[in-house]
């Protein structure tokens, strides 16, 4: 009897193991891939990783763990060139805004913070007919609210040339 109530702890340790690694997966996938390094597009109502985007639906964009501005307390987001928010830079992985696609066509998606800048291209569908698109939320403006940004703000820095430029 002894050794069937060994056995029975160590199914119960098997199983309760189990489904804390399941629960630890299930409640990271959001920020799992931008953990890589690399951004990553995030379905705000399924919570999944996207490839692409609809016309109209939310969606979370991660900078992901390697976009570590120096020199920044915010970052901007740009869709094609057009700015979306900005976002205050808490910590490796945390950045994020939230993205409306517009219309549809090739978008790409790219966050300026201090002197670094990274762009990820995605493809956008229509929405089906009769769907009723998310309201874009509202967020903080690019190159304002105290950003320490630098390329194309008029402050001081180098451009890439090597130059200073006002």
């Amino acid at each position: 009897m002894h050794r069937d109530a060994r056995t029975m702890r160590h199914i119960n340790w098997g199983a309760t193991t189990l489904a804390l690694a399941a629960t630890i997966t299930a409640l990271s996938t959001t920020t799992a891939a931008a953990s890589l390094g690399f951004p990553v597009l995030i379905d705000a109502a399924t919570g999944a990783e996207v490839g692409s985007a609809v016309v109209g639906h939310a969606y979370t964009y991660y900078a992901g763990i390697n976009f570590q501005p120096m020199l920044a307390s915010t970052a901007d987001f740009y869709d094609n060139g057009q700015c979306i928010g900005s976002a205050p830079i808490s910590g490796p992985g945390a950045l994020q805004i939230t993205w409306v696609p517009a219309a549809t066509g090739s978008h790409t998606l790219t966050i300026v913070g201090g002197v670094k800048e990274i762009s990820e291209k995605y493809d956008v569908t229509a929405a089906p007919a009769g769907s009723t698109p998310a309201q874009p939320p509202k967020q903080p403006g690019c190159g304002g609210g105290g950003s320490a940004n630098l390329i194309g703000s008029g402050s001081a820095a180098l451009d890439g040339s090597g130059s200073a430029g006002l």
